[in-house]
Formats: C-alpha cells, sequence, structure tokens
C-alpha cells in the first residue's frame, strides 16, 4: 500500500486552504495512509504555541487525523 509523508508545508496549507489541490488530492485516501514525521508534528506545535492565534492554530493541530502514522 503507497503512503503519504506529508512535510510542514503541506500540511500547513492543508490546514489554511481545505479547498486546495492538495487537500482535494489528499481526500481520496484513508488517514491510514497520510503520515507525518516526529519531526513535523514537532515543527506544527512549536508554531501553533508560538503564533498570535495559539487556541485556533493548536486546536486545528490537535485535530489532524494521522491514525498514528507518526
Amino acid at each position: 500500500m503507497k503512503r503519504y509523508l506529508l512535510d510542514t508545508n503541506t500540511v500547513i496549507a492543508l490546514l489554511n486552504d481545505k479547498d486546495s489541490p492538495p487537500s482535494q488530492h489528499l481526500r481520496q485516501f484513508t488517514p491510514a495512509r497520510v503520515c507525518i514525521s516526529s519531526i513535523v508534528a514537532h515543527e506544527l506545535f512549536y508554531g501553533a504555541f508560538k503564533s498570535q492565534r495559539s487556541e485556533r492554530n493548536l486546536a486545528l493541530v490537535n485535530a489532524l487525523q494521522f491514525a498514528g502514522s507518526i
């Protein structure tokens, strides 16, 4: 089974624009086929904590479902 490892910029783009071409493309796959590295997870949480809208951004990062694929 082919899996997709997303980088930080891709995940941020997906969070910011749910109608973007990458978002539309990834919707055809189950969450088990999409994963992020532990480094990406750290960068997402770090960025969310440091942002002006930290509560909103932390909620977005926490809502990500990668089926334990980190």
